[in-house]
């Protein structure tokens, strides 16, 4: 018989018996089990307590005296320095992390022996990968060593002695030096200037008369002083010299400083390439005397920005008395130093010292004054490499300076001697 169609019984509701029954126990002892769970959960909580996790403590700071946001230097690559021993380190600009590069004790630390760097007085240069300082023996002599092993590499031949500054192109991979032969009896000048492009090995590239101003930074180029150092010549690895600056734009700018300027009195004194290489910004200076090895200049200086492709220029309305430092950004503006105290002369060179302003002239945009009247002692200025900071490394203190809000600063104690800002991050 079939049942396909014999009722079910139900309940009052509607709802079948048996389904009733499936749906109304698993209710209920979900309702107790959460009853009993909650008051186990309830007596957990109110049995112990609970704590955060312990967050780790910050490393102590590498770096003493700080004063201001030196959170805000996060980031910003390394600052390589040289201390008494020798011994090359580089510490984040933050302060929270340093590493030990190597030792570099053979280079000379009396200043009779060194004629500084491109952007003021100092013992040591690093490359920017933080494997070689740049520096002089206690005879002048420019040298590299390498920090791995402490090898020194002599950058001029024997018996030379170091004439300006040594430099290298912003990727490392080009260094001028630039040396002439020193005679029996001190400080005797036997032969001219010379200089030596060579790459990171020590490899000869070329041999340019003269001392090179600034390089390329690529290192495809170079500025050189135009004859009798009245006007600058931009030399290209890819063929010749072309002049950039006549001697004519000399006159007449150094006309703006001097009305009845002589003409002959005014000569080249420093020219700084922008990064792009298009641009470059030359120093004139009223020749006052010749000492030694060194020109020595007076109070009448200008300063002019040329565009290289057009041998257009213009006078930048500064000061520039002595041998203060001037730096591009990486971003086309660029910072100068300038000053009415020149400093000290020693047997050798002009030692700039006194209470600079340092001021920043943006790609676009008015000029911004970031530091005057503090005293610095052998001024040097380097941009970060993303531009937004300004550092005025002296031996007493670090000062950096936000380039766009000049009352953003940070400044702490000098763990050294300033080597370079380095691209990289340090580790500890």
């Amino acid at each position: 018989m079939s049942t396909a169609g014999t009722p079910t019984s139900t309940a009052p509701g509607g709802v079948a018996g048996p389904r009733r029954a499936a749906v109304v126990v698993p209710a209920v002892l979900l309702l107790l089990g959460l009853a009993a769970g909650g008051a186990a959960g309830w007596r957990a909580v109110t049995g112990r307590t609970v704590h955060a996790p312990a967050r780790p403590a910050a490393p102590p700071l590498a770096v003493k005296g700080v004063q201001g946001p030196i959170e805000e230097l996060q980031g910003l690559g390394e600052l390589a320095w040289i201390g008494e021993g020798g011994v090359v380190r580089a510490v984040t600009p933050d302060g929270r992390a340093q590493r030990t590069l190597g030792r570099a004790d053979q280079l000379s630390a009396d200043p009779e022996a060194n004629p500084g760097f491109a952007s003021g007085q100092g013992r040591a240069m690093l490359s920017p990968d933080g494997t070689v300082a740049y520096g002089y023996l206690a005879d002048g002599s420019p040298v590299a060593v390498r920090l791995a092993d402490g090898q020194v590499r002599r950058l001029s031949p024997p018996g030379t002695t170091a004439v300006v500054p040594t430099r290298q192109s912003a990727d490392g991979g080009v260094v001028a030096v630039c040396a002439r032969r020193r005679g029996s009896e001190p400080h005797k000048v036997e032969s001219g200037e010379t200089t030596w492009l060579l790459d990171p090995g020590g490899r000869q590239l070329a041999s340019l008369p003269g001392c090179t101003l600034d390089l390329a930074s690529d290192g495809q180029s170079a500025l050189l002083p135009g004859s009798g150092d009245r006007g600058v010549r931009l030399w290209q690895r890819s063929g010749g010299y072309r002049d950039v600056l006549g001697a004519d734009a000399v006159a007449a700018a150094a006309r703006t400083v001097e009305f009845d300027a002589d003409p002959g009195g005014y000569v080249v004194g420093n020219a700084w390439l922008s990064p792009d290489g298009r641009q470059a910004l030359v120093g004139i200076y009223r020749k006052t005397r010749r000492d030694l090895q060194n020109v020595f200049w007076g109070q009448g200086a200008a300063l002019l920005r040329v565009d290289l492709p057009s041998r257009r220029w213009q006078v930048i309305p500064v000061e520039l008395p002595g041998a203060y430092p001037v730096v591009w950004g990486p971003a086309g503006g660029f910072a100068y130093a300038q000053t009415f105290d020149t400093g000290t002369l020693t047997t050798w060179w002009f030692r700039p010292a006194g209470r600079p302003s340092v001021s920043y002239v943006p790609a676009k945009g008015r000029p911004v004054l970031l530091e005057a009247g503090r005293r610095h002692d052998h001024l040097r200025i380097g941009f970060s490499p993303d531009g937004d900071w300004l550092l005025i490394p002296d031996e007493g203190n670090w000062t950096f300076v936000r380039v766009d809000d000049p009352s953003t600063r940070v400044a702490y104690s000098a763990p050294g001697n300033f080597a370079g800002w380095l691209p990289g991050s340090a580790a500890r």
